[in-house]
């Protein structure tokens, strides 16, 4: 036994040392593979909810919820069938469901009444459910008491819970279920949760599922409260408040207790005893995974398996808690191999293959195989699928994150697709599409129909779903079917709300439901402090919240990194105390280059080139032969930036010239800025073609050589280069607008200069202005983003109305409000041009300036849609202006009575909410109607209100009206702020 545990851990020894190796070297493609199955396209989704027409506020408000609100927990939920079906030893299969009303879930299970949970199900409402339910179905099945058995004993003492459940299988079949081997299968159970708690496929989820039903029925038996596994199961299921509630009732020296109420210290001590027993040792494991704490991990494996021991498997899915990106391609590999020990047909080495995959399922339905059993049901299979195929989903992750790994993703892809019609499709499926996805070769409708698969985990949904987001922009319609999709795949497990979260604030822009979520996870999370907490007191502008959460030394330093940086971009004001939080980060012992490296951009943003060359330099210089070589070659190249940044080409150059030749895009076009700035043009140009060449689906690569010309001082050559006919399709203004602003700075001649060579020759010159007004606007250079913008063309139509805006913005920006309405009253405008801009004004909080705008146009006093508007302006603007209600009475009474008129008597106070929903006769009706509530909502200073009709106003899904358009760019702007409702500044003299 010893010998195969160092062959395994040498697995993860050796794939580390190799890694340096393996990055650089093409990996050859498998020569037995072929084309996993696509997924089955669906049809195209309405991307509209459904609404009754004309239904009142409370109504719409629910029909909205309803679409996103994830379903109760299906492991409390599929616990309360599996209590019968347990009971009733297999022969009756009652499905339980749960439906959603008065705000609660009525659960039920085949036709009787199971009881209820709240909206969002914490353990401890698990818990009171299933114990009376428990008792219900005891009393109809009464179990004798029995006798625990020995060996079932000493196999839990030694922590080996697989073992154990197969053993009390073979006792059920000879002598039936007892009292006393539901309460030993319970101490197994809560033991095999315990190791399986991070699975990354799913599976495990029928290993909760039934320890939940046995603590459940044994809780019912014997009348006491089995804390210590209440305490593994619940945190293990994530729910870490009645985890660590349950936990302080156990002995101070509890290892388990150690592990649940985070007492680092008193976890090391007991399992530094040589007379520690096997389960301290396991429990040290899982902390040590946790931490990243790599080579203590790799000792205690091996001084935990013991000669003659089994459950192999166990010990290695404590591996499952790693977060770390450089171990865990190797620690995706090992566990798939531990997996495969003794497998027939498995193949040889560390690779795998579809081969193995079948192997490995064929090998759980051999009849020898004692994996079903009238005790564990399906606990067993599924444990070791889910160490199985958690491994493969961990070997993705890193795959699909490593920069450099295009030859390695597709090997792994090809490598699985001969098991495209396995038990394992689902897997394979999957990883075939998000590969694709990885490699621009999968389109959103294969995302999408994947997002929609039947059985998707809820984790892997959450992963299909953040590829999905990369295709499409914030809050539009396809993203919000695609997140009632992802609603549909997940339930409410706080791990799955974190992320759920903060897809709702992006996507739906609905902060009422985010707050929501983030209470529950945050609520579930205990004392520990998660991202939930984090982003919570952002949203409720708590900044003592805020300051504990970021500085929580038991906090994932990664994850608190993620949310500090949502913070920052959602206020800036936070910025002193987000870098302050940062620098421990960043230079801690085993500090990712993630962190470091969005530390070190922090920095760099802020002209504070000399701290960020530190950090960077530091965190080189503790890295090693194992370090990760791209990891490495992104450090250096950014290191060799902040020496650039300092005037020192000389030292740069020397930097970055062992990573000239690493075929890394950002290495490759660092290089060759510095090439030119040390005047070796001609090699500079030739390594930004190749990066080019290389680089084809990249924007930035593409457009890069057009910057270096500019940064060469060739405007005449960069011009040329945006004149060829295939320039619209190659290159792309976001792209080129960033990199001129980035190329020429604050050095507005040079940058004029360039624009003028431009000028006459390039076709899209005026939409390229449009973009740099707006990254000059974002960098703060104010003056400048307004003169750019007073160049560009506004074009017609729409566009022009949103030019028009945008420049007054700019202006008001730089010059003041009145300067800006005086440009805007000279530009030409129809009427209808005339509307567009004053509902854009509108919804900016520029209502005097919309009114001003409708004002100067006679033409608008007799169109009943521009009365509407101004009628919207004077609530906007605090509805005291008696001369101007004078002025709309008159003009009221001058059109033709409709719904215009009566929403505009809605916004003068004339008729009521309830009368003004009435018109919602159709679609474009809901549309309009509820813009002009969510209008009328934010001027009398109620946020959510404000919002909610905001929000359904764009699940009606008139795309192309101004309504729609108005409302999405609202939303948009309060979602980046990441602030609760009621905490919005609406821009109003009566802030909601």
């Amino acid at each position: 036994m010893r010998a195969r545990v160092l062959v395994l851990l040498s697995l993860l020894v050796v794939a580390l040392l190799g890694a340096i190796f393996t990055f650089r070297r093409p990996v050859e493609p498998s020569t037995e593979t072929r084309t996993a199955s696509a997924p089955k396209r669906e049809a195209e989704p309405d991307l509209r909810l459904a609404f009754a027409y004309g239904a009142d506020a409370a109504t719409l408000r629910a029909t909205l919820a309803a679409a996103y609100r994830p379903g109760v927990d299906r492991r409390m939920l599929d616990a309360v069938s599996d209590v019968r079906t347990f009971m009733a030893g297999g022969d009756t299969i009652d499905l339980a469901a749960a439906e959603f009303t008065g705000g609660l879930w009525h659960v039920r299970c085949g036709a009787d009444d199971a009881g209820t949970l709240p909206e969002f199900p914490r353990f401890d409402d698990a818990m009171r459910l299933l114990d009376a339910w428990a008792a219900r179905e005891l009393a109809a099945h009464p179990l004798p008491d029995g006798a625990p058995d020995g060996a079932v004993s000493a196999l839990i003492a030694d922590q080996l819970p697989q073992v154990a459940l197969a053993t009390l299988d073979a006792a059920a079949q000879k002598q039936g279920v007892t009292r006393a081997s539901v309460a030993q299968a319970l101490e197994a159970g809560s033991q095999l949760a315990l190791l399986l708690a991070n699975d990354r496929s799913g599976y495990a989820d029928s290993v909760m599922m039934r320890t939940l039903s046995w603590l459940a029925l044994a809780r019912a038996a014997d009348h006491t409260p089995h804390a210590r596994e209440r305490a593994a199961l619940a945190w293990a299921m994530g729910y870490l408040d009645d985890a660590r509630t349950t936990a302080a009732t156990l002995p101070a020296n509890d290892a388990l207790a150690a592990l649940v109420l985070d007492r680092r210290a008193t976890l090391t001590r007991l399992s530094s005893d040589v007379r520690a027993p096997r389960e301290t040792r396991v429990l040290q494991l899982l902390q040590l995974a946790s931490d990243g704490e790599f080579e203590p991990w790799i000792q205690m494996v091996e001084g935990t398996a013991r000669p003659g021991s089994e459950g192999m498997g166990a010990l290695f899915a404590t591996a499952l808690a790693f977060r770390r990106f450089d171990v865990g391609g190797q620690v995706g590999r090992a566990l798939t191999q531990v997996s495969l020990e003794n497998v027939p047909g498995a193949p040889a080495g560390a690779g795998l293959n579809g081969k193995g995959l079948l192997a490995f399922e064929r090998s759980l339905a051999r009849p020898e195989q004692p994996l079903r059993g009238r005790m564990s049901g399906g606990t067993l299979v599924n444990a070791r699928r889910a160490v199985f195929y958690s491994g493969l989903v961990a070997e993705h992750e890193f795959v699909s994150k490593q920069l450099a790994s295009v030859h390695t993703a597709k090997q792994f892809r090809d490598a699985l697709a001969s098991a495209a019609n396995s038990p394992g499709a689902g897997f394979v499926l999957w990883q075939n599409v998000m590969t694709n996805a990885m490699l621009h070769e999968a389109t959103e409708a294969d995302l999408r129909a994947l997002l929609t698969q039947p059985g998707l985990p809820g984790r892997l949904a959450l992963e299909t779903f953040e590829a999905l987001s990369l295709m499409h922009s914030y809050g539009t319609s396809p993203m919000r079917v695609a997140t009632r999709s992802l609603a549909a795949r997940i339930d409410t497990r706080p791990s799955y709300m974190i992320d759920y979260a903060e897809h709702t604030q992006l996507q739906v822009m609905w902060p009422e439901l985010t707050e929501k979520l983030y209470s529950h996870a945050a609520a579930c999370a205990g004392g520990t402090r998660t991202s939930a907490h984090l982003l919570l007191a952002l949203m409720r502008e708590d900044h003592a919240g805020l300051a504990a959460a970021a500085n929580d030394p038991g906090a994932e330093p990664s994850e608190t990194a993620r949310m500090l940086r949502v913070c920052l971009a959602a206020d800036s004001s936070v910025a002193p105390q987000v870098l302050a939080r940062y620098a421990p980060l960043a230079a801690a012992p085993g500090a990712t280059l993630g962190l470091v490296q969005s530390y070190a951009k922090m920095l760099d943003s802020r002209g504070r080139y000399a701290e960020a060359e530190r950090v960077m330099a530091a965190w080189i210089a503790t890295c090693d032969s194992t370090s990760d070589a791209l990891d490495m070659t992104i450090a250096t190249t950014t290191l060799a930036r902040m020496q650039r940044m300092q005037g020192r080409i000389a030292d740069a150059l020397t930097t970055i010239e062992p990573e000239m030749n690493s075929m890394q895009k950002g290495a490759m076009h660092e290089a060759a800025v510095l090439l030119l700035a040390h005047g070796r043009e001609r090699e500079a140009f030739a390594l930004a073609e190749q990066a080019r060449a290389r680089y084809p689906q990249s924007p930035r690569a593409q457009v890069f050589p057009v910057l270096l010309m500019w940064r060469a001082g060739r405007d005449a050559d960069a011009a040329r280069a945006l004149a060829q006919p295939d320039a619209k399709d190659r290159f792309d203004k976001g792209e080129l607008a960033e990199g001129f602003a980035e190329v020429f700075g604050r050095r507005h001649d040079a940058a004029r200069a360039a624009l003028d060579a431009m000028r006459g020759v390039v076709p899209s010159i005026y939409p390229l202005l449009w973009q740099l007004s707006s990254v000059y606007s974002r960098s703060n250079d104010l003056a400048f983003a307004a003169e750019l913008a007073r160049r560009s063309n506004g074009g017609s139509g729409a566009n022009r109305a949103y030019g028009l805006v945008e420049v007054y913005g700019r202006i008001a920006d730089a010059a003041g409000a009145d300067s800006a309405l005086v440009w805007l009253n000279t530009q030409y405008m129809a009427v209808d041009i005339r509307e567009f801009v004053a509902g854009r004004l509108l919804v900016q909080g520029q209502a005097r300036a919309a009114r001003a705008v409708l004002a100067a146009d006679p033409a608008c006093a007799g169109n009943e849609y521009a009365v509407l508007l101004r009628a919207s302006a004077w609530r906007l603007e605090g509805a005291r202006d008696a001369a101007e209600r004078d002025s709309l009475h008159t003009m009221l009474a001058a059109i033709k009575p409709g719904a215009y008129e009566r929403l505009a008597r809605y916004m003068l106070g004339e008729i009521t909410e309830s009368d003004a929903l009435q018109l919602a006769a159709d679609r474009k009706r809901q549309n309009e109607v509820w813009f002009f509530c969510g209008l009328r909502a934010w001027a009398d200073g109620r946020a959510n209100d404000a919002v909610t009709w905001l929000v359904l106003c764009e699940e009606a899904g008139m795309t192309s009206d101004g309504e729609y358009l108005w409302a999405h760019d609202r939303l948009l702007n309060w979602s980046q702020r990441w602030r609760a409702a009621d905490r919005l500044r609406m821009g109003t003299p009566r802030p909601a």
